[in-house]
């Protein structure tokens, strides 16, 4: 399996990047520095201190899943597509998010399962083999799947190809780097011979070639 490579900026702030690799990207997230900076926000937030909480999140290095940006953070500065998708879901009640988190890892292609820097959500990074021409579709595809099968709604802003994306807590974190990638998006007709919309078991095929 090949290296997945995407862009890390420093803050939001920052529209320089530099390229990162998925497991360069996994040492990060547990690294002691980071570790520090999610412990003292999330106890600014439960404190109350939201305004401050803010303020350090936009202080935390963020990444561009979908590819490799160089130039900016817009659309017309991908170069080079990821073979990830990620979908962030929010606001999950405490009493859910281990329930949660637990089918989120289940989930065919699903290769890391973070929770958010606030601890009440969680992001999920799914690998994909697909075309920029095929993102949108494989988004909502997705997205549908991660619903029906974790009870909550997904954040649609992930869907935008550039979306910027803070890095999450390493609390609890899950990753699996042989996760194989979901290999299509079911088209009308194959929909059309089912009662309803496929899992995602269906569609993942092992031995994929998931640099795209």
């Amino acid at each position: 399996m090949k290296n997945t490579l995407f862009s890390l900026f420093r803050s939001v702030l920052n529209v320089h990047g530099e390229k990162i690799k998925l497991e360069e990207f996994v040492m990060l997230l547990k690294s002691p520095a980071h570790a520090k900076a999610i412990n003292h926000m999330q106890a600014e937030l439960q404190k109350g201190n939201k305004a401050e909480f803010d303020r350090l999140k936009k202080m935390l290095p963020g990444v561009t899943p979908g590819g490799v940006f160089e130039g900016g953070r817009q659309k017309k500065h991908l170069k080079e597509l990821s073979s990830l998708k990620v979908f962030d879901f929010d606001h999950i009640s405490s009493d859910k998010m281990d329930a949660v988190f637990e089918k989120a890892k289940q989930v065919p292609g699903v290769v890391l399962v973070a929770v958010s820097p606030s601890g009440e959500g969680i992001k999920i990074f799914m690998r994909v083999n697909a075309t920029l021409e095929m993102h949108d579709d494989m988004f909502r595809y997705l997205a549908a799947e991660l619903e029906k099968t974790l009870g909550i709604e997904v954040d649609q802003s992930g869907k935008d190809i550039n979306r910027l994306c803070y890095l999450p807590s390493p609390d609890g974190l899950f990753y699996n780097p042989d996760a194989v990638a979901v290999e299509k998006v079911p088209t009308t007709t194959e929909a059309a011979t089912t009662t309803s919309a496929p899992r995602a078991t269906e569609v993942v095929k092992k031995g994929v070639n998931t640099t795209t």
